[in-house]
């Protein structure tokens, strides 16, 4: 047992490792790659134990005990998320509390098992048109594969250029209207998500600045130019007679 001498107000004392271990571990899978865990905390004080933070290990069925991956929070804090984590994989956890003298006793393990992995397939045949100040995009259903989990709706995430942070909008269908002035250039991109997380994202889709009122194009081909693989786009303009 290792002790420290810490000086206090009231004399000399001697600090000592938690001598008690965490309890009502609980765990919750939150994606592939991530579970929650949550404990109840010890007692928050300045005796001789006090608690800096807690500890957890975790490690696969899989691999053993002795190469567990750690992980640490400090203060009270009587929660965190693993992530990194391999998806339809079952973990087991454990906490414990620590400070300067070391680390206390194990807490219960649990064992949970993450989500089955976000759909591998990107949605394909993107389609867009433009009507009155509106971009429309159709594309077909990704259809997850078995060891993968099923898909419950479509991130699509669109910006005016490059360097520019995108916005997102959700949407559980294969279609969706955004909003947006047709005066300018766009960069599209639709992933799926799940239970498992999001999925991979279909190719860039660049919507060139539309000079007609109303326009129709669709993902032809990739140009290799640029790192970000731009994607050609196909458009015919349709103007009133």
């Amino acid at each position: 047992m290792e002790r420290h001498l810490f000086v206090g107000t009231q004399g000399f004392f001697i600090q000592t490792e938690p001598g008690r271990a965490p309890t009502r571990i609980r765990g919750k899978s939150l994606s592939a790659s991530e579970i929650e865990v949550s404990w109840k905390a010890l007692p928050w004080n300045a005796s001789k134990r006090r608690v800096l933070g807690y500890e957890l290990r975790y490690w696969s069925r899989s691999e053993k005990e002795e190469t567990a991956s750690v992980q640490r929070t400090t203060g009270n804090q009587t929660s965190t998320v693993i992530g990194g984590l391999r998806g339809s994989t079952a973990y087991y956890i454990s906490v414990r509390a620590y400070n300067t003298a070391g680390t206390g006793p194990a807490s219960t393990t649990v064992n949970m098992t993450t989500k089955k992995p976000p759909p591998s397939q990107p949605p394909v045949k993107v389609k867009w048109n433009t009507s009155n100040s509106k971009i429309i995009l159709n594309w077909e259903h990704v259809k997850a594969l078995e060891n993968e989990s099923e898909v419950t709706g479509y991130k699509v995430l669109y910006k005016q250029n490059r360097h520019s942070r995108p916005s997102i909008m959700e949407t559980n269908t294969t279609s969706v209207e955004l909003a947006l002035p047709t005066d300018e250039d766009y960069i599209i991109q639709i992933k799926p998500f799940g239970e498992g997380g999001d999925g991979s994202s279909s190719k860039q889709i660049t919507i060139p600045k539309i000079p007609g009122p109303n326009a129709v194009g669709s993902a032809s081909k990739v140009s290799t130019l640029s790192a970000l693989s731009t994607i050609a786009l196909s458009f015919t303009a349709r103007t009133s007679l």
